[in-house]
């Protein structure tokens, strides 16, 4: 058997479970169009009953199944949360089972929550992420004769969280860590040669640049 049909005969195993509702496709493999190469499937399962989320890990002749399970209950409260990871996924997911209209009406709620944005960062969330910041900075500046792996380590760290922060004040959702770069890059293509230039040098006077960016007036901070 091909991927393809791998994939196939586990969906039709999951259906077997009669507290099953709806089976969605989520990440990367959701449209079935993908290299045999690549095998890790990942998959929303929604049940009728259930008082938690449940993750299993199966792999059937060499393709991997990460398979979320969600009752209906847990769903509707993960979306009323607006828990980005699960409205991030299910926006784009494919409906491949769907025994009563709920996968449907999930999917939709997702949508329609995600494209609301995410909820706007409040003051003293701003004022945390600088104090982490400024706290970064500091330790980055008695490490610059220090080991480089050390300080590298603590660069990386840094300029992550004024990424996200960058995210956050302009109200756009976070992207994985993974992707964080590759959006930035789409998004501001400014801010991110700014951040390449960092990353060339590790110099630290191009992270302050990086910050400076990103607050620019709005915030008083020091440094």
């Amino acid at each position: 058997m091909n991927v393809l049909q791998i994939v196939e005969q586990q969906i039709e195993e999951i259906k077997k479970n009669v507290n099953v509702t709806s089976i969605i496709l989520v990440g990367s493999m959701r449209n079935l169009e993908f290299d045999v190469k690549l095998n890790d499937i990942d998959i929303f399962v929604i049940t009728e009953e259930g008082s938690r989320q449940i993750r299993k890990i199966l792999e059937v002749s060499g393709v991997e199944f990460d398979m979320n399970y969600f009752s209906k209950k847990v769903s509707e409260e993960l979306i009323k949360k607006r828990e980005q990871f699960f409205i991030e996924c299910l926006k784009d997911g494919k409906l491949v089972y769907d025994r009563d209209g709920f996968g449907d009406y999930i999917i939709k709620e997702s949508i329609r929550e995600y494209n609301k944005g995410p909820d706007k960062i409040e003051d003293y969330e701003i004022n945390n992420c600088i104090i982490k910041i400024d706290d970064y900075f500091k330790k980055l500046n008695k490490l610059q004769n220090g080991p480089k792996y050390e300080y590298h380590f603590l660069s990386n760290l840094c300029i992550k969280e004024m990424i996200k922060l960058y995210y956050r004040l302009n109200n756009i959702w976070v992207p994985k860590d993974k992707k964080l770069l590759k959006s930035l890059k789409k998004l501001n293509n400014d801010l991110f040669s700014i951040v390449v230039d960092f990353y060339n040098e590790y110099d630290i006077e191009k992270l302050k640049e990086v910050f400076d960016y990103i607050i620019g007036e709005n915030i008083q901070k020091e440094m």
